[in-house]
C-alpha cells in the first residue's frame, strides 16, 4: 500500500518529527544534568613549583 505526498506533506512530517526527537532528547539527556549533593570537599590543595610552565595542580 503505498501513499502519496506531495512536498508540503513531507515537509511538515520532517518538521514533526524533527521536534518531537528534539523535545524526547531534553526528556532523555535532561534528567542526568543533576549534581549530586553535597559535593566532595576538598581538604588540600597543591601546585607544581613550575605552575606557570606545565599548569599542574592537584587536590585532595
Amino acid at each position: 500500500m503505498l501513499i502519496k505526498l506531495n512536498k508540503i506533506q513531507i515537509y511538515s512530517i520532517r518538521q514533526f518529527a524533527v521536534i518531537v526527537t528534539f523535545v524526547m532528547s531534553f526528556g532523555i539527556f535532561g534528567m542526568h544534568a543533576q549534581a549530586h549533593d553535597p559535593h566532595d570537599m576538598i581538604s588540600a590543595f597543591a601546585a607544581s613549583p613550575n605552575f606557570a610552565t606545565d599548569n599542574h595542580v592537584r587536590s585532595n
